[in-house]
């Protein structure tokens, strides 16, 4: 699915729901500013038709720059595996968080 094919109602619920995690992440990562991107299509990179949207906090000092550019380091996707128990902590925080902003 591309964004194109979104009703005008769906559309304006998805950057709600943008603008909302956004609180959610400002207050656990301390910021208030992101880079947004979207892949729209497997030309994209979009492996998994579906629309969604990324949302990368930035901090002080980040450079903001590209968002490879942020990680030079980092490991190639697919190449080693995530650490699922840290990433599922802070999805439980980031989930209160949202419980506590009446999300």
């Amino acid at each position: 699915m591309h964004l194109a094919e979104l009703s005008p109602r769906q559309l304006s619920e998805l950057w709600q729901g943008v603008v909302e995690t956004q609180g959610i992440l400002s207050s656990h990562f301390k910021t208030d500013d992101f880079s947004i991107g979207i892949h729209d299509g497997p030309i994209s990179g979009q492996e998994v038709p579906h629309v969604h949207i990324h949302l990368i906090p930035r901090s002080q000092g980040d450079g903001g720059l590209s968002l490879l550019a942020c990680w030079p380091d980092a490991p190639h996707p697919g190449t080693t595996e995530p650490d699922f128990i840290a990433l599922n902590e802070l999805a439980s925080a980031l989930r209160e968080m949202g419980e506590e902003n009446g999300g």
